[in-house]
């Protein structure tokens, strides 16, 4: 195999930079996708295109929008009362959204679920009882369980969240943005 070089370092960082990766998981990403690839092309330069299988896990740049969200949500907020930090906020909407999306991905999860119910039933301390659902939430529920497309959903449903109880904008940085479809 051929190896470039570079009359100016800047170059190879420019081509570095300018990779596009896209996780097919709706139309809005397969347009942007389709958009680069047309791009690509009529730029005249040398490109190779890939398609792959993804991992089957949520990806490493949906992880990092949401503990951006997260954090801005701690600041934002914490000055209107609602005082949550970014794990708490993270339990809440694991807590909010995750059941329904892990059922859907995965029926194996009705166990899991059902477990969690019975024996939050059973446990008659209260004290012990928000013990066991601070542990479950935090330690057995996991977005790592989460396929891409069931974690884009989970970024979408608490970004409308947000914009409808507290009018607030989440913020998509730019390189993060495709993860959004956008």
């Amino acid at each position: 195999m051929a190896r470039k070089c570079y009359a100016d370092p800047r170059t190879a960082i420019e081509e570095l930079v300018m990779a596009n990766s896209f996780y097919l998981v709706n139309s809005d990403v397969m347009n942007n996708c389709v958009n680069a690839v047309i791009e690509a092309f009529q730029s005249g330069k040398d490109n190779v295109v890939t398609i792959k299988n993804a991992k089957e896990s949520r990806s490493g740049a949906q992880h990092r929008l949401r503990w951006l969200w997260f954090n801005q949500l701690e600041k934002q907020l914490a000055g209107i009362g609602k005082g949550r930090d970014k794990q708490e906020w993270n339990l809440y909407f694991k807590h909010k959204y995750v059941p329904v999306i892990l059922l859907e991905q995965d029926e194996g999860y009705f166990d899991v679920f059902g477990h969690y119910k019975s024996t939050c039933k059973a446990i008659t301390n209260d004290e012990l009882r928000d013990k066991y659902k601070y542990q479950f939430w935090d330690r057995v529920i996991s977005t790592k369980d989460m396929n891409v497309k069931s974690m884009s959903r989970w970024l979408d449903s608490v970004d409308k969240y947000v914009t409808s109880e507290y009018q607030i904008t989440l913020i998509t940085p730019d390189d993060l943005k495709w993860v959004r479809g956008k």
